[in-house]
């Protein structure tokens, strides 16, 4: 699936509310960086609007069909977003939550004195 990301121009990865960030959305936006998906799924959390990603709400067709018209005109803002989101992507690698944690820990061992 790597490779199909890596050559789309963009991914369109909608979802009805309610179902929480998508490893799909994370995924694209490693290989790809240019992802429109929906708000209120948590998806807010990595993506800032036009420079992470593109974000629509949820059943708007409207929306959605405006954005993909611009993405498949406009092959800067294809690019523009591809840094922003491979950046926030990176903060959801199994090191990065690894790296937090014994952060979290050794500052709780810190703080109890303990060694």
């Amino acid at each position: 699936i790597n490779d199909y990301y890596a050559h789309a121009d963009f991914c369109v990865l909608p979802s009805f509310q309610g179902e929480g960030l998508m490893s799909t959305v994370v995924e694209a936006m490693y290989r790809n960086g240019t992802v429109v998906t929906t708000l209120d799924n948590g998806n807010e959390e990595l993506i800032v609007d036009g420079k992470s990603g593109y974000l629509i709400p949820t059943n708007d067709f409207d929306a959605l069909f405006r954005i993909m018209n611009m993405l498949a005109a406009d092959r800067t803002k294809r690019v523009v977003v591809r840094d922003g989101a491979k950046m926030s992507a990176e903060s959801c690698t199994w090191a990065h939550y690894t790296e937090q944690f014994l952060f979290i820990c050794h500052s709780l061992v810190n703080a109890s004195g303990r060694q």
